[in-house]
């Protein structure tokens, strides 16, 4: 999926999602794949590689995987399992 606005998603998903906007994953939607965005919303489960400039694992959301982000938010109740690395301009996952 290669869009250039915001995408809500609650119902499971597999494969790459490609955003200019905002990716929520609502609390009944689940991704196994990847995923670049400006900003990412996790409420439901995530397992995969994300590359976003802010990642916001909201209560009760779950991310498996690699992350790249300019900035990371956990709340309470959220999780995450694997690796973090800062965003740097102009760098993505691939390097």
């Amino acid at each position: 999926i290669d869009i250039q606005s915001k995408l809500h998603i609650d119902w499971e998903i597999e494969g790459k999602i490609k955003s200019s906007s905002i990716v929520t994953i609502g609390s009944s939607g689940s991704v196994n794949g990847e995923i670049l965005a400006d900003k990412l919303l996790v409420s439901g489960q995530m397992d995969g590689n994300c590359d976003c400039e802010n990642i916001e694992i909201l209560a009760g959301g779950k991310i498996t995987g690699d992350i790249v982000s300019s900035n990371l938010v956990i709340e309470s109740n959220g999780f995450f399992e694997g690796t973090s690395k800062i965003k740097v301009k102009n760098q993505d996952m691939n390097e």
